[in-house]
């Protein structure tokens, strides 16, 4: 349960089951996901990640420190080849473009950030 893919697929599924109750038509450009060369949806989903860290209180430093400039942000504990990371993360983008201008946005404070994509 603590492994975001599965958090996501779960909302996907509560968002789903909205939409079929409520017969709601799917928005206009809405694809919740990236987008292929020919336009098609990809499914992928672009994230902003500003650091990732053994240390949560490090991570929550980060946290903060985007805070105090109006950027929203959270911390994600992710398992990698058996040791737990935090990662900082900006946000799901359905395009790089955007996670690419959040990317820069983020280097203009001076704090790394890259694009992960699932």
């Amino acid at each position: 349960m603590s492994q975001p893919s599965w958090r996501e697929k779960v909302a996907r599924g509560y968002v789903n089951g909205i939409v079929k109750a409520y017969n709601l038509p799917k928005k206009a450009g809405s694809s919740g996901g990236g987008r292929g060369a020919d336009g098609g949806e990809t499914g992928t989903l672009f994230r902003v990640i500003a650091g990732s860290f053994q240390d949560l209180e490090n991570a929550e430093e980060r946290v903060a420190r985007l805070r105090e400039n109006q950027i929203d942000s959270f911390v994600n504990e992710v398992q990698i080849s058996g040791k737990t990371w935090y990662r900082v993360q900006l946000g799901a983008f359905s395009t790089r473009e955007n996670a690419d201008a959040r990317v820069n946005q983020i280097q203009a404070l001076g704090i790394d950030a890259f694009v992960m994509t699932s």
